[in-house]
């Protein structure tokens, strides 16, 4: 930390993500729900970030050293990284010059090993895909997140112990997923066991130092569908 201050936090979003969500002034919803104002709450100064919601991970990663470094300059932080967010910040950690200036990072239902999901859309999706490649759009997110290319990933980007980072899984009973989730919790639970309705267990786990799993479905842990803030995570 710079003198008695600690040391910032970075949030970085999953696939899909944002910043926040709404028209001009108005704000539907921020992507981390009522997180950052608990994390300042404690005394941190908290950069919440915005990359290409469906980008690849090198491009996604890229914009996000690009927003570190414009609101941090140099100094050193702690990432926590929500769903493919945590991919990206594996990434950009990977590059010189960024390897030594995370304190640590959180993964948070982050596919480390990929998901089942992203391989069913690869094949179901397939005509939506080819109209965005088509239309210049990058949209590799969906592939970098396939069980397969995921598998590449790991050996890319193995975990080399050169700052502390730990894995965060959600495990929820059927009745404690939220509704929209429950259909691909199903689905998931026949593909790859437990889940947290978008992330296997087993995926959730596979990078860092593993935390026990507690009952928060994907949405959940960004404090979606829920009221007040959810501190079954961030107790």
């Amino acid at each position: 930390s710079d003198g008695h201050e600690l040391p910032p936090i970075v949030l970085a979003h999953g696939l899909f993500g944002f910043r926040r969500l709404g028209v001009g002034p108005l704000t539907i919803t921020p992507y981390f729900r009522e997180i950052p104002e608990l994390l300042r709450g404690h005394g941190r100064r908290v950069v919440v970030t915005q990359v290409p919601p469906i980008a690849g991970l090198d491009q996604r990663a890229e914009t996000l050293g690009r927003q570190i470094e414009a609101e941090l300059g140099e100094r050193r932080f702690h990432i926590i990284g929500h769903s493919t967010g945590g991919l990206d910040a594996r990434v950009l950690l990977s590059r010189p010059g960024w390897r030594k200036r995370a304190i640590s990072l959180i993964c948070v239902g982050t596919p480390h090993l990929g998901t089942s999901l992203a391989d069913a859309g690869l094949t179901h999706l397939s005509p939506l895909l080819r109209v965005l490649s088509l239309l210049g759009i990058n949209h590799g997110g969906f592939r970098d997140i396939s069980r397969r290319k995921s598998r590449r990933f790991s050996r890319q980007f193995p975990d080399t112990g050169e700052y502390p980072c730990y894995s965060f899984a959600g495990e929820p009973d059927d009745d404690e997923v939220c509704h929209p989730l429950r259909p691909l919790h199903s689905l998931m639970e026949r593909w790859e066991g437990a889940n947290d309705g978008l992330v296997g267990v087993e995926s959730a786990l596979g990078y860092g130092v593993p935390l026990f799993p507690r009952p928060i479905d994907h949405l959940r842990q960004m404090n979606w569908m829920t009221s007040p803030i959810d501190k079954r995570i961030y107790d």
